[in-house]
C-alpha cells in the first residue's frame, strides 16, 4: 500500500472513531464519506464494516452496564432481514451508482438532522422498533449507514446519555457483525480488504480512546453540528461528482 493511502486510511479511521465514541454514532458517516475517495466503493464498505465493529465492540463493553437489551429486540429482528437485501443489491450495483446514491442519502440525512432532528419524537413501540430496524438494516447493507434511523429511534426516549449510547452501540455491534457475515457470504472480502481493515485499527484505537474521554466531559451539540455540516458537504460532492 502506498504511504499516502495508509496516511488517509488511518487519519479517517481516527476521526471517525473519535466522533463515534464521543457522540454514540458517526463512524460510518465519516468513513463512508471519505474512504470511497481513496479506494473503490465496495472496498470502502467492507473496510468500514470490519473497522467499525471492532471499535463498537470495545465501546459496548465499556458501557455494558447501561444497555437496554429489551429495547433492541424488535429492531434487530427486522434489520437482520433488510441487511441481507441491502448487501445483495450493493454487491451487484456499480460503484458510480452507489456513490451517487450515498451522496443523496448523506444530503437527506444532514438536512433532516439540521432542521428537524430535535422536533421529531418516536415512541419506542414494537411496531416502530421493527420499522426503525428495517430502515437501518437496509441502509447498513447498502451504505454501512444504519446509524441515523436508530439514533432517531433511541434518542426519542427519556433515557440518560449512558443508556442511549450503550444501547445504540449494542445494536451496532450485532447488526455490524451480521453485515460482515453477509459480505463474507457474498464474496466481497479479499486479502486487500483484510489488510486495509487491519491498518485502519491504528486510527480506530487512537480515536476511540480519545472519544471515550471526551464523552465523559463535554457537551456534544457542537460536535453533532460539525458532523451534520460535513455530511451535507461531502454528500453534495458525491452526488454531483460521484
Amino acid at each position: 500500500m502506498e504511504l499516502q493511502r495508509f496516511f488517509w486510511l488511518v487519519l479517517i479511521a481516527a476521526a471517525a472513531s473519535l466522533v463515534q465514541s464521543s457522540t454514540g454514532f458517526g463512524f460510518s458517516i465519516l468513513a463512508m464519506s471519505l474512504w470511497p475517495l481513496v479506494m473503490p466503493y465496495k472496498t470502502a464498505a467492507s473496510v468500514t464494516a470490519f473497522s467499525s465493529v471492532t471499535m463498537i465492540l470495545f465501546i459496548t463493553w465499556k458501557l455494558r452496564r447501561h444497555i437496554n437489551f429489551k429495547g433492541m429486540l424488535y429492531p434487530l429482528i427486522s434489520s437482520t432481514v433488510t441487511s441481507l437485501i441491502g448487501v445483495y443489491v450493493m454487491v451487484r450495483a456499480s460503484d458510480a451508482v452507489m456513490l451517487r446514491a450515498l451522496g443523496l442519502l448523506l444530503v437527506l440525512l444532514s438536512v433532516y438532522f439540521i432542521f428537524y432532528g430535535s422536533r421529531i419524537s418516536i415512541a419506542q413501540t414494537p411496531r416502530n422498533g421493527l420499522i426503525a430496524g428495517a430502515v437501518s438494516g437496509l441502509c447498513s447493507g447498502l451504505f454501512n449507514l444504519g446509524g441515523p434511523p436508530m439514533v432517531i429511534y433511541c434518542l426519542s426516549s427519556a433515557a440518560d446519555k449512558n443508556e442511549n449510547s450503550a444501547t445504540l452501540q449494542f445494536y451496532f455491534a450485532i447488526n455490524g457483525s451480521i453485515v460482515i457475515l453477509l459480505h463474507l457470504l457474498a464474496g466481497n472480502i479479499d486479502l486487500q480488504i483484510m489488510q486495509f481493515s487491519a491498518m485502519s485499527l491504528v486510527g480506530v484505537a487512537a480515536g476511540t480512546l480519545g472519544g471515550y474521554a471526551l464523552f465523559q466531559k463535554i457537551s456534544l451539540l457542537w460536535i453533532r453540528r460539525l458532523v451534520y455540516g460535513f455530511m451535507l458537504l461531502f454528500g453534495l460532492y458525491l452526488l454531483i461528482w460521484g
